[in-house]
């Protein structure tokens, strides 16, 4: 696949778990770890785009 696909796949994904985060935690219905585990793979998603697409890019 295209390398552009990838980082805009992982951006979004980010982007979803952040956002199901959000609800997770607002909603107050106890699923708070469930919520942090989000946060944490969408760092860890973010962080990968960092370190291997953007860190890569020849244009910077």
């Amino acid at each position: 696949m295209d390398h552009h696909f990838y980082k805009r796949a992982l951006e979004w994904f980010g982007v979803f778990t952040a956002i199901v985060y959000s609800l997770l935690v607002a909603s107050n219905t106890g699923y708070e770890v469930l919520a942090f585990e989000l946060l944490f793979i969408s760092a860890v998603a973010i962080g990968f785009i960092e370190s291997h697409f953007v860190a890569t890019s020849p244009i910077r």
